[in-house]
């Protein structure tokens, strides 16, 4: 009797065991599904994407800050206008494990509803930096010799590089500002230098930008001036210096950029002088009514006809009157 008593307390001590076993294996089942309940993501309570577990949820917004954000750029700030939240489904809330979408559909999930009237928006901040070449300024340098207009280039400019910081801000990932904050030379390159002409600049322009005609008040640089239009065509009864003048015309156009409006009839304009007192830019009357500048050194620039166009000549006889305007 006591060996059966014996065998029987056994059998009960290993279905205690069985039970408690089964038990514990039920529980740690519970705690296992319990752990692989999937995440909802929502906006403002309204849920848009479930996935499978929190890390999925946690990388579905940073890939979607990282989308809305500017490319290459370091986050300073975000903000939303609206709650985004993700929180992990109960048991008692069902599995609902058919409606499980992958990183990638969340995220273009969420981007639809933010495109929807009152969507969501989210507002990043970040900070870019990126090598650029650039040109250097030039070296501009005055020359007194050159005529207004004209320019003299020394040497070649070669591009540098600089680190250009810009802070850039997005909305839903269009950029709504861009503003550079620094700029940092890494290397020079080299600087070209112009020169430029400052003879018959007008007072009060700069001489960097001024782009207009000189303004001449004397009659030497007048002159002088006047030698750009040699070869210029002749053409009877034109003014200009460029497409074609006439005798009248050329020392008309040419008086027009000391500010003088000549009239046609140059006999009686300003005053006159002596044929031995003549300076260069008075008008020189011909009896064979023809007209021209002096020029200096007994030579003459004028449109003399249709063979010679604009060009040089000697002073010669034949002189009507000397008439000085400036």
């Amino acid at each position: 009797m006591k060996k059966k008593e014996k065998k029987s307390k056994k059998k009960i001590h290993l279905r205690t065991i069985i039970l408690i076993v089964a038990g514990l294996a039920l529980i740690g089942g519970v705690a296992f599904l319990q752990l692989q309940q999937p995440y909802a993501i929502t906006i403002d309570g309204k849920q848009i994407a479930m996935v499978e577990n929190k890390t999925e949820a946690e990388r579905v917004v940073r890939t979607l800050i990282e989308d809305y954000s500017a490319e290459g750029s370091e986050i300073e700030s975000i903000s939303l206008d609206k709650s985004l939240d993700m929180r992990q489904l109960m048991l008692w809330e069902g599995l609902g494990r058919n409606n499980v979408i992958s990183e990638g559909e969340a995220v273009e999930s969420i981007k639809l509803s933010s495109e929807e009237e009152n969507g969501m928006v989210v507002t990043v901040v970040g900070t870019t930096v990126t090598e650029e070449e650039y040109t250097p300024e030039p070296n501009y340098v005055k020359d007194e010799e050159m005529f207004v207009g004209d320019r003299v280039s020394e040497g070649k400019a070669v591009a540098g590089k600089q680190l250009v910081t810009r802070k850039i801000t997005t909305e839903n990932g269009e950029t709504t500002s861009e503003e550079v904050t620094n700029k940092e030379i890494t290397d020079e390159g080299r600087v070209q230098t112009i020169r430029i002409g400052v003879r018959g600049l007008p007072e009060g322009e700069d001489w960097k930008t001024y782009e207009g005609a000189p303004h001449f008040t004397d009659g030497e640089d007048l002159v002088e001036y006047g030698k750009k239009f040699l070869g210029n065509p002749y053409v009877k009864g034109g003014v200009s210096l460029t497409n074609g003048c006439d005798c009248v015309g050329f020392v008309r156009a040419m008086y027009k950029y000391c500010g003088y409006n000549l009239p046609p009839t140059l006999g009686k304009v300003g005053r006159r002088v002596s044929v031995s007192d003549i300076k260069p830019g008075d008008i020189v009357c011909y009896y064979r009514q023809h007209v021209a500048l002096y020029l200096g050194n007994g030579k003459i620039i004028h449109a003399a006809n249709p063979k010679k166009d604009i060009c040089i000549g000697n002073l010669g006889g034949g002189i009507k009157q000397v008439r000085r305007v400036l």
